[in-house]
């Protein structure tokens, strides 16, 4: 409701709120993600984000 909301407010398509939302959420995963990978895991497990290559994917969406 929060982002239904938001999204009139601002009129801007909710499916492009929710993107953004999620976008950001999966950077802020990858942080975590480089920050503490190379502490606790000699190997990166399967599911590893890796942020450098998140953002360049992500620079190309704009």
């Amino acid at each position: 409701m929060a982002a239904k909301n938001y999204a009139r407010q601002r009129q801007t398509p909710l499916s492009e709120v929710m993107r953004s939302l999620l976008v950001r959420y999966v950077a802020e995963c990858a942080r975590e993600n480089a920050q503490a990978s190379p502490d606790l895991l000699q190997q990166r497990p399967h599911q590893y984000v890796d942020l450098a290559r998140l953002q360049r994917l992500l620079s190309g969406l704009d």
